[in-house]
């Protein structure tokens, strides 16, 4: 797995998912899109406008806190 989550601070949307990744034992790399004009300019492109991203492997898992697509993603 090659998970890496695209959040922004104050969202409690991306605190929660970064939750749910620690308490799975979940590596990952997360991606602060104020930070990073490309990563952010790269989720506009696909479309993307809601936080967080999640992807693996460069394809995108999910948007937003989805549970139940994290765990069929990473066999949980």
């Amino acid at each position: 797995m090659n998970i890496t989550v695209y959040s922004r601070k104050g969202c409690m949307k991306c605190m929660m998912t970064r939750r749910f990744l620690n308490e799975h034992n979940l590596d990952f790399k997360e991606v602060d899109i104020d930070e990073d004009e490309a990563a952010m300019a790269r989720l506009r492109k696909l479309g993307i406008r809601s936080l967080p991203v999640v992807e693996d492997s460069n394809e995108v898992v999910c948007t937003g806190f989805d549970q139940e697509k994290m765990k069929r993603a990473f066999n949980l």
